[in-house]
């Protein structure tokens, strides 16, 4: 039979791996930096798109290439933007507004949901700093 200290020991390192993995999941995360394989977007970027999602048909705001003027307005905005994921389920919510970036051969999508929060990779986030979509569209207009 193991001893009451091992026992305590094993415990103690599981509670601290458990909390450890938490952490890393629930911390606050930079958009570019911990979603994308490089921050700098006109090294990765191939297509940014923007879409208007309403009642199941998506209208097109804007798509913009790897030259277009417009990628500078949309890296400063994007650069500031911190989420954290929260426990909240975005199930009941309609998606809105739906940013796809495109980069290699890979496309992180971002569902921006009627309450507020995100979808980044099938995980709920908020977004931390009081950040909005109303700055991506003031980038691209």
């Amino acid at each position: 039979m193991l001893s009451k200290r091992l026992i305590l020991w094993i415990a103690a390192i599981f509670l601290g791996i458990s909390i450890l993995m938490l952490y890393t999941e629930y911390r606050t995360k930079d958009l570019l930096h911990d979603f994308l394989p490089n921050k700098d977007l006109e090294e990765i970027l191939n297509k940014m798109a923007i879409w208007e999602v309403d009642n199941g048909t998506n209208k097109t705001l804007a798509i913009i290439n790897r030259d277009d003027p417009r990628l500078d307005d949309m890296r400063l905005a994007l650069s500031t933007w911190e989420v954290k994921r929260t426990l909240l389920n975005n199930k009941q919510a309609d998606v809105v507004y739906q940013l796809d970036i495109t980069y290699y051969d890979n496309t992180l999508k971002i569902l921006f949901f009627q309450n507020g929060l995100l979808a980044i990779d099938g995980q709920t986030y908020k977004l931390v700093n009081g950040e909005t979509l109303d700055e991506i569209l003031k980038a691209i207009h």
